[in-house]
């Protein structure tokens, strides 16, 4: 690709000035030269890099030139300076690598107002006033939410009405890795901005250069809106203070326990050993098991436990032994008739 320029108008051209090259809107490559005699040119021969900044694929393209993009040059005509080129481009599609491929999105991270976000406060994420007097702060953020590596560079573009405003690139992602700008304060360096509304596009990977497993979700655009004169001040940041943190643990807790029996902390039966609960008959034996934990990080010293009976107390059961913290105890606590008699070689009051 070869293209040239002249200068037509009665001065000399003494400042460096851009030229940028597009293909069907997606940026490729700029060109600055230093300045341009009256009726001299300034060109380039045999361009072949195109296939290295887009994916090529089949079809009728338009390739564009834009001189002085960001009209800082005063000029006698400024309707003269883009130059579009239809293309078709013959060929197969490339195939795509596999299924397990990389997926780079724009994200909203915590405490932003979005992906993308423009303000006039150094250091915020929120978006906010706008004014052609004051410095405009641009943030942004991007994640590799796909399953593999993006092994190529990986190339962000900033367009302002479809002009190039800034471009970063990042060497390689991993999956998880994310790209992240928060403050960039150079979009009114060099463009002369008019106050009103503005289309603003952040496009990743904008030469489709990364085979990604999602190539619809690399784009994120909106509509801006400069005002002149001053804006208002930052809102009032929010504070958040520090949790209170809980007092201390000083003192076992005890509490029925389910672990130990599936039908609960007091399990009643007609049969010994059992962890269910089972008919029992009057005038027949029937056997309780109870179960204790102490859920603190404080070991509980000796302590009783007190069963009844439709209110009545049946038995006082003492756990000589205390309980070590965050554990747990499980035993027999009395034949309901005649606890002493089963329990022989106890005491009554550890027969639990």
């Amino acid at each position: 690709m070869s293209w040239a320029i002249t200068n037509t108008g009665p001065f000399t051209l003494n400042r460096p000035f851009d030229i940028h090259l597009y293909l069907d809107d997606v940026f490729l490559n700029s060109w600055r030269p230093t300045g341009l005699s009256v009726d001299f040119f300034s060109f380039v021969d045999d361009w072949d890099e195109l296939a290295s900044h887009i994916r090529l694929t089949p079809g009728d393209h338009t390739l564009k030139l834009v001189i002085d993009p960001y009209e800082e040059i005063p000029e006698t005509d400024e309707t003269d300076n883009v130059y579009e080129l239809p293309v078709s481009i013959t060929g197969g599609l490339t195939p795509r690598p596999g299924t397990r491929l990389p997926d780079i999105a724009p994200v909203a991270l915590d405490g932003w107002d979005g992906p993308l976000v423009f303000n006039s406060y150094d250091g915020r994420t929120i978006n906010g006033p706008l004014s052609t007097d004051s410095t405009t702060y641009v943030s942004f953020a991007a994640e590799n939410v796909g399953v593999s590596s993006a092994l190529n560079d990986v190339a962000v573009h900033l367009y302002l009405d479809d002009i190039l405003a800034s471009r970063w690139t990042s060497r390689w992602l991993v999956p998880l890795g994310r790209l992240q700008l928060q403050g960039w304060d150079k979009l009114l360096d060099r463009l002369q901005l008019k106050p009103g509304e503005h289309k603003v596009r952040l496009v990743l990977d904008p030469g489709n250069l990364i085979h990604e497993s999602d190539e619809t979700n690399n784009e994120i655009g909106r509509t801006v809106t400069w005002a002149t004169g001053p804006v208002d001040p930052a809102p009032a940041l929010t504070m958040v203070l520090p949790p209170t943190p809980p007092a201390p643990v000083t003192l076992p807790n005890l509490v029925p326990h389910w672990n130990f029996a599936p039908d609960g902390p007091i399990v009643v039966s007609s049969a010994e050993d059992t962890s269910t609960h089972n008919p029992i008959v009057s005038g027949q034996p029937a056997y309780v098991d109870i179960s204790v934990q102490n859920l603190s990080l404080v070991d509980a010293g000796s302590f009783s436990s007190s069963l009844y009976l439709d209110d009545e107390l049946v038995e006082t059961l003492r756990a000589s032994d205390g309980l070590v913290r965050n554990a747990s105890s499980r035993g027999p606590a009395s034949d309901l008739h005649r606890c002493r008699d089963r329990h022989s070689d106890r005491q009554p009051a550890q027969c639990g």
